[in-house]
């Protein structure tokens, strides 16, 4: 399930993205509060896309995740995921790559 709004598209990771999802994972900030392997390497971040999100998340119904994107490019500037579903709560989760706040709040 793909969402947009005027300036974002979130899709589903693919293999395609594994590069901008360890550049994510290599962030020290975002090491502090993910639960991210240290060091995250290539396989990491191709698991966590190919395995860990479609079978993890997607499948099991336990949570939900996309990559974040501007709405006039395919390339991913970020994470944010639903987790912990239950009883109609979530937790929302998010992380981007470094200086790509700007290209969202612009």
């Amino acid at each position: 399930m793909d969402l947009t709004t005027d300036r974002l598209s979130l899709r589903r990771p693919g293999w395609e993205d594994v590069d901008r999802v360890l550049a994510i994972c290599q962030d020290p900030d975002i090491m502090a509060f993910a639960t991210v392997p240290d060091p995250c390497l290539h396989q990491d971040a191709l698991s966590f896309i190919t395995e860990a999100i479609p079978a993890g998340c997607w499948a099991a119904g336990t949570g939900l995740a996309w990559g974040m994107c501007r709405r006039d490019s395919s390339e991913l500037i970020g994470l944010i995921s639903l987790s912990h579903i239950h009883d109609g709560a979530a937790e929302l989760g998010y992380c981007h790559l470094a200086g790509s706040d700007r290209i969202v709040r612009n």
